[in-house]
């Protein structure tokens, strides 16, 4: 069993710490030319050598700390641009081997402030990290094979609000490929979209956002040949606890259906 996914694209942000150094040195830094309190006095060049040598090794480990806490991925996101923490349990970080995960393409992001100031930038932030989650959401429950026999993983549906989160545990067929899950053999995406729509209060903040998704595919289902995927969905989502989550689902379905018959020809060449 495969699915295939068109390709995706990532972007990553870099941060540049600025450090400081002091000229002046410390109590614990200090050399003495006099005993120390042990009584003893300092070594000759020989010593001061080690010591220099010491001190250059403990910097280097610190500029190693620093690059370190500066390039490894953040868990506390800093904003609605940010996608935030993977919810614990959601595919455990691993990607069956031969499959490609979903991304959704991003095709429109567009902020709608209620003073009509513009927001053009928060908005693609938003999108962009909400394109992030939604993508998870569906590769696991949709295009993942190792999905349509057994059904996501657990983890997948911490995508939603604690208050929904049950219902949509429940309404799962409208976010899988339900009963034909079993029987796919394969799945080919033609198309996966999401257009989001990004509410902005009077200061300009990020309030909330509804998403619409559309991916459309083909596949080939045992016992039913050439099948047609169809996904829609109409999302509401906020901005809670450091990550976007699904507070509202109006609309959503998964389709599938017999894929029509090539046409016969009518009639014979001369």
């Amino acid at each position: 069993m495969s699915a295939t996914t068109p390709g995706s694209s990532q972007q990553e942000a870099a941060a540049h710490p600025s450090d400081t150094a002091t000229d002046g040195e410390g109590p614990s830094d200090a050399a003495t030319d006099g005993e120390g309190p042990s009584g003893t006095r300092p070594a000759g060049p020989a010593g001061r050598r080690r010591l220099v040598l010491s001190a250059g090794i403990a910097a280097a480990l610190v500029a190693v700390a620093v690059i370190v806490l500066v390039t490894r991925p953040s868990g506390s996101p800093v904003g609605p641009g940010s996608t935030g923490a993977p919810p614990s349990g959601a595919g455990s970080g691993s990607v069956p081997p031969g499959h490609t995960p979903l991304a959704l393409q991003l095709t429109r992001a567009v902020p709608i402030s209620v003073i009509g100031k513009d927001g053009q930038k928060s908005a693609t932030a938003a999108g962009r990290a909400i394109q992030t989650r939604l993508s998870e959401l569906y590769d696991q429950t949709l295009a993942d094979p190792s999905s349509w026999k057994e059904g996501p993983p657990a983890g997948t549906w911490e995508v939603f609000a604690s208050g929904i989160r049950a219902r949509a545990r429940q309404d799962a067929q409208a976010f899988t490929l339900g009963k034909a899950g079993p029987g796919m053999q394969q799945l080919t995406i033609g198309s996966a979209t999401v257009k989001v729509e990004v509410l902005l209060n009077q200061y300009g903040k990020v309030e909330g956002a509804e998403a619409n998704v559309a991916i459309d595919g083909t596949g080939q289902v045992q016992g039913s040949g050439a099948v047609q995927v169809s996904a829609r969905a109409d999302l509401l989502l906020s901005f809670l606890s450091g990550r976007w989550v699904i507070t509202g689902y109006p609309d959503a379905h998964v389709d599938v259906s017999t894929a029509p018959a090539s046409p016969s020809p009518t009639g014979s060449a001369p």
